[in-house]
């Protein structure tokens, strides 16, 4: 499998996350035959999202705000 998809697939990995062009069946079917659970896209990762979109800014500002309070208090 991972010859066909030219990607190194880490089983040690307890989720994963699929583009949106995956279809709802293919990522049952697919993280059941890995073991695995999808996760969602909005997951965090110390404390930032896993995923950054195309609206970089808004998550970025988050974490400015978070150091302004932390500066100020």
């Amino acid at each position: 499998m991972e010859r066909a998809l030219r990607l190194k697939i880490n089983l040690d990995k307890p989720a994963m996350v699929f583009s949106k062009n995956v279809t709802p069946t293919s990522r049952v079917r697919l993280a059941a035959i890995l073991g695995v659970k999808v996760e969602d896209r909005h997951a965090k990762y110390l404390g930032l999202l896993a995923i950054v979109g195309r609206s970089k800014k808004k998550v970025f500002d988050g974490i400015k705000d978070r150091i302004r309070i932390k500066m100020q208090g």
